[in-house]
């Protein structure tokens, strides 16, 4: 079957001495993988669009029952202008693209909704020019109600999580300014308090998502924004 499908770049690795394994969140497929021959060839411009988080468009020759798909035709559908070249985004970027693969690996179906709020949401994220430390937290919190997992407030998040003391008030409130206002919105908080919002955040998911381990990239995100 052939389906030409918009996608978000998860991840990609190196297969043999050319090719490429891309892991990709499709609009049309959900959550796939693909073999993409000759992606890594000395003339070949398809590496620069498997980035994390890369805006794709292209063609799926599926096969029922396969746990790889191949990958036709494809091109970038939406190109970043600001990731690539801002440390700070390039960061959050990879960081997201390492939580977004532990919570949508599983997902066979297509979850247009999600996938919709998630493009428009890094367009947005390219675009911004100021107010994006909050980025990945904003994010990572307006999913939930897309995975069925919707907490109504920031309070609600944190007392779901027993073992989490975060009963400052800053912090309940900077989650329900995240959700009431969205990504783009100052908020005044510590590094350790931002890093208090991130644990709540990340021991949430690996309570609902039991095979979500670590998330290696935080302590680099971390590090940049100290």
């Amino acid at each position: 079957m052939q389906v030409k499908t918009r996608g978000i770049v998860i991840n990609s690795l190196k297969y043999g001495d050319t090719s490429l394994i891309v892991r990709v969140f499709t609009e049309a497929l959900g959550f796939r993988t693909y073999m993409v021959k000759g992606a890594r060839q000395k003339k070949s411009a398809k590496v620069a669009m498997f980035q994390p988080l890369t805006l794709v468009e292209f063609v799926a020759y599926e096969q029922p029952h396969r746990e790889m798909q191949r990958m036709g035709e494809v091109s970038i559908a939406q190109p970043y202008y600001s990731i690539g070249l801002d440390i700070r985004k390039n960061t959050i970027a990879f960081f997201l693209s390492e939580v977004l693969f532990k919570i949508l690996k599983g997902e066979a179906e297509s979850y247009p909704t999600l996938f919709q709020f998630l493009w428009a949401e890094l367009t947005a994220f390219d675009q911004a020019k100021e107010n994006f430390s909050y980025f990945h937290l904003y994010l990572l919190l307006a999913c939930l109600p897309y995975l069925g997992l919707d907490i109504g407030s920031g309070e609600n998040l944190v007392r779901q999580l027993s073992e989490v003391r975060a009963d400052e008030p800053k912090i309940i409130a900077a989650f329900d300014q995240l959700l009431e206002n969205g990504s783009n919105t100052a908020i005044q908080l510590s590094s350790s308090q931002r890093d208090q919002m991130m644990e709540i955040l990340l021991k949430f998911y690996q309570w609902h998502y039991p095979s979500f381990g670590e998330v290696k990239s935080l302590d680099i995100l971390r590090s940049i924004f100290h």
